[in-house]
């Protein structure tokens, strides 16, 4: 009889230590429920915040050593914008209609998210970190410093119509 009362009182005494652990585990799993909610709410939150564009080296995310690459550090270089045969021919490749399309696609992919890459005309890419700095001039600005043709006198005049 002595060994079953010893036997009960070692299974009540587990039976305690199991409520206790089964309550420090509903108090755990209050304190995890809880702070997966306010993580969930921090989320929801960031997604309605627009990202931001910083113009540090590490923070652009092109891949080293792909043409893209290349063609930012001839961009860098050149300190303007070029056009995409251009920056094909100072990265020391063969400008044809097939590399011009995939270099021109590879760097539209960039300036769709508005990432490293800017298209200042058909077919021509700067830097977005240049925009943020100093804008671009205009071309037709550039056009301006060139001489004009001389127009040949009375061109463009109306004259009288005279009646024979």
């Amino acid at each position: 009889m002595r060994f079953r009362k010893k036997l009960e009182r070692e299974l009540k005494k587990k039976a305690q230590e199991i409520e206790i652990i089964e309550e420090e585990l509903k108090e755990k799993e209050a304190a995890l429920r809880e702070a997966k909610t306010y993580m969930q709410a921090i989320e929801d939150m960031m997604r309605h915040i627009p990202k931001e564009e910083n113009s540090d080296e590490s923070t652009i995310s092109v891949r080293p050593g792909s043409t893209a690459d290349q063609a930012l550090r001839v961009l860098r270089v050149e300190g303007t914008s070029l056009h995409i045969g251009e920056i094909l021919q100072r990265m020391g490749r063969e400008v044809t209609r097939q590399s011009r399309q995939a270099l021109s696609g590879q760097l539209s992919h960039y300036v769709r998210r508005n990432r490293v890459f800017t298209r200042t005309a058909p077919n021509t890419f700067g830097l977005a970190e240049w925009s943020m700095m100093v804008d671009e001039p205009d071309r037709e600005d550039e056009e301006s410093t060139e001489p004009q043709q001389s127009v040949p006198p009375g061109f463009g005049k109306i004259r009288p119509v005279t009646q024979v």
